[in-house]
């Protein structure tokens, strides 16, 4: 009997010990964010094709959010900084921030323009994505998107659940790693007052 010959493995992000293995064709599917469509997409080109994450039960999800522009409430300068954030804004500068971190734009007037991002673009899922948030509301299964924390100790947040993943991912005891990540970020908070504000 004849066995299939060998399929690559599967690349699940920055876990296989080539960052470059689904660029150099070593494996066939690759789980990452918007960050590396430039790079795949020159590998493969027209065959590369964006899938949405699984549905293990509950709907697809993906995460929501990112690194935002505030204005402090106590700001002497709050008009200025306010016509400053309404310049970051309009839609040539959100369209310029794209091309320059790839990440999708964060307005929907920008997306609508976007190559990428629009209608037929490469990367029109995670528009669609976004667009089906879960915002402050119950995490359903007609919801997609679920909203990062919005807090101060979000960096504590994100760092705990890499490295609870990692563990996981090396094989590590799950209870463990998952406890551990919880204990270090009560800590955190703790040690902070919950990020509360004076």
């Amino acid at each position: 009997m004849e066995h299939p010959p060998e399929e690559p493995p599967v690349h699940v992000g920055h876990h296989h010990t080539d960052d470059n293995a689904f660029v150099s064709g070593d494996v066939t599917l690759s789980l990452v964010g918007h960050r590396e469509y430039p790079n795949y997409h020159e590998a493969p080109g027209e065959d590369l094709v964006v899938l949405p994450l699984p549905d293990f039960g509950n709907g697809v999800k993906t995460g929501q959010g990112s690194w935002a522009w505030g204005v402090s409430g106590t700001s002497r300068n709050g008009t200025t900084a306010g016509a400053f954030i309404d310049s970051l804004m309009a839609d040539e500068q959100v369209a310029t921030m794209t091309a320059a971190n790839g990440a999708p734009p964060g307005t929907t007037t920008a997306i609508e323009t976007s190559d990428l991002y629009g209608t037929g673009g490469d990367l029109e899922l995670f528009a669609q994505q976004l667009a089906a948030t879960c915002g402050n509301g119950p995490i359903t299964t007609d919801c997609v998107s679920v909203p990062r924390p919005v807090t101060a100790g979000y960096p504590v947040i994100t760092r705990q659940f890499s490295d609870a993943f990692t563990t996981i991912w090396d094989r590590g005891d799950i209870t463990r790693a998952l406890g551990d990540a919880a204990a270090a970020i009560d800590i955190d908070f703790a040690d902070n007052d919950a990020f509360s504000t004076p």
